[in-house]
């Protein structure tokens, strides 16, 4: 159940307000951590980027977004309640959710 004075409060800001709220709170938390493994953004799109490295041409920038992205998901899912990968301990059958990111 969602929280009625958080949505309350949520609704009297403006868009502007809430992004900067989410963004100063999520930087606190995702500039702790940094990864450099020597390649830096190109301008080729994440779906070709996605279909080259399935293809063999393994790019270094795109394992970095690829950790920076499941930061910001493992954050984003785990603000003042259980951790987003902890779903599968509770499933009924053997289905397991194991946090892996494929491509």
């Amino acid at each position: 159940m969602l929280s009625t004075p958080r949505i309350n409060d949520s609704s009297k800001k403006s868009y502007d307000e809430l992004k900067q709220t989410h963004i100063e709170d999520h930087q606190s938390l995702f500039d702790r951590v940094s990864l450099d493994l020597g390649e830096f953004q190109t301008s080729v799109p994440t779906d070709q980027l996605i279909d080259e490295y399935r293809n063999g041409s393994y790019s270094h920038y795109l394992e970095t977004l690829a950790f920076q992205y499941g930061r910001y998901l493992t954050i984003a899912g785990s603000r003042g309640t259980l951790p987003s990968n902890l779903v599968g301990l509770w499933t009924v059958r053997s289905f397991r959710v194991d946090g892996r990111l494929s491509f």
